[in-house]
């Protein structure tokens, strides 16, 4: 997450990443999300950590399944 932007990007262990915005921080929102399969033998995904460069490249990590690179368009 970087400073001074006004939304974050969360990452929930077993639902992904979810972005919310918190322009209100009473009423914060969901913005946008993604969520990997879930890989066979497994019961859910295990997304762990992110990261997001200069670019907007959204680094995700996934115990299971390894790195996962997204862009926000």
């Amino acid at each position: 997450m970087r400073e001074g932007h006004r939304d974050r990007d969360p990452a929930w262990f077993a639902q992904g990443l979810r972005v919310i915005d918190l322009k209100d921080p009473l009423s914060p929102r969901m913005v946008a999300h993604f969520k990997t399969d879930v890989p066979p033998g497994s019961e859910r995904v295990l997304s762990n950590d992110l990261t997001v460069d200069d670019r907007g490249l959204i680094y995700l990590l996934d115990r299971l399944r390894g790195l996962t690179i997204v862009e926000r368009v």
